[in-house]
């Protein structure tokens, strides 16, 4: 098992979401910017 190494930004984050914790932190995963295709759409 690897050592966990937690910021104080990290345990805010987990304070404020735990499962966006869990994305960012342990996943990686990462928010994706809105296009603008995906912001008008196709009308």
């Amino acid at each position: 098992m690897r050592p966990i190494k937690l910021s104080a930004s990290s345990i805010n984050a987990f304070k404020d979401c735990p499962f966006r914790f869990r994305n960012a932190y342990v996943l990686g995963v990462r928010p994706t910017e809105d296009t603008d295709a995906l912001r008008i759409g196709n009308h």
